[in-house]
């Protein structure tokens, strides 16, 4: 089976005309004209199709020039990291690019700098079998990556005047956890984190949307250089950068956080069954253990579990 891959019509198309705009307001002419060449170009673009299966290898992010390829992974500082891409890219009017709105810049990334837009399908699998390029990528706590995507899709959903504006990805998994208590959806007061563990552990990896897909699912049978953690990403970088032999500064630093022994978390509010619309009033910053109880630890645990083997995690 196949699926296939837009050429730059619709949001691409839309990436390329305000990236263009952006230039003419800085009075940058000729960079202008070229990105609207390259849109004009771009629309009438043959698509090309690739297997289904390689749905995350066509989003790789490949650099000729420092010869590598890094393997973005959602919820696993994915927006930043490709924004340091661009950087090392050197992609032209880098600095334009990245004020371009989110949605539009991961558009613009796709369609300049992964294998999808280098190569065709048997070309890509022939490039990736290729030792001559150093292939890395992050990967993330799946406790606390599981988490974090809750509180991005669901609780940080934007409002206006009352109204939530619910992403796809989100509707589809509260229809399903509604569909099976036999109530019609309500969009607007949720699900909470526990429906929302109880749906991912029941739903099969092809059905479960990228943010919350186990990771391992990313690599694909790859052989990787360099697997860094999130929990350690300031350092990992560093490592990074002396393989790479690149020469950016690090536009990051760890967080620094209070260790908690598990009794204070235990002595905290566990939320795994308030509601969004709960969640949003509380005034002290939430940690990732606070949604869990012992039952939904193990959930996430069998879930999860080649994540958590493959990548030495604990809760």
């Amino acid at each position: 089976m196949t699926i296939t891959i837009p050429s730059l019509r619709g949001s691409g198309l839309k990436a390329y005309v305000y990236l263009g705009t952006l230039l003419l307001t800085q009075s940058k002419f000729l960079q202008a004209a070229y990105t609207y060449r390259d849109a004009i170009s771009s629309v009438l673009l043959p698509q090309t199709t690739w297997n289904r299966d390689l749905r995350p290898e066509r989003e790789y992010i490949v650099s000729h020039e420092h010869r590598f390829v890094y393997c973005p992974i959602p919820k696993v500082a994915c927006s930043s990291l490709k924004r340091v891409m661009v950087e090392i890219c050197n992609s032209k009017n880098s600095e334009e690019i990245l004020k371009l709105p989110n949605d539009l810049f991961h558009t613009y990334v796709y369609h300049n700098l992964t294998l999808a837009s280098f190569y065709k399908e048997d070309e890509a699998l022939a490039f990736l079998e290729s030792t001559n390029y150093f292939k890395f990528t992050f990967v993330r706590n799946p406790w606390s990556r599981l988490v974090s995507a809750y509180l991005n899709k669901f609780v940080e959903a934007p409002s206006l005047k009352g109204h939530i504006f619910v992403p796809d990805n989100a509707r589809e998994v509260i229809a399903a956890a509604y569909q099976g208590m036999n109530l019609q959806p309500d969009f607007q007061k949720m699900i909470t984190f526990r429906q929302f563990v109880e749906y991912v552990s029941k739903t099969s990896n092809q059905q479960l949307d990228g943010h919350w897909k186990p990771q391992y699912l990313f690599l694909g049978n790859h052989k990787f250089d360099f697997i860094g953690h999130l929990e350690n990403l300031g350092n990992d970088f560093e490592t990074l950068k002396d393989k790479l032999n690149l020469s950016m500064s690090v536009p990051w630093s760890n967080k620094s956080s209070t260790k908690r022994s598990n009794d204070d978390f235990q002595r905290l509010e566990c939320l795994a069954d308030l509601y969004p619309s709960e969640i949003r009033t509380l005034n002290s910053p939430t940690r990732y253990k606070q949604f869990y109880t012992s039952d939904l630890v193990e959930l996430v645990r069998e879930r999860y579990r080649t994540d958590v083997e493959r990548f030495d995690y604990n809760f």
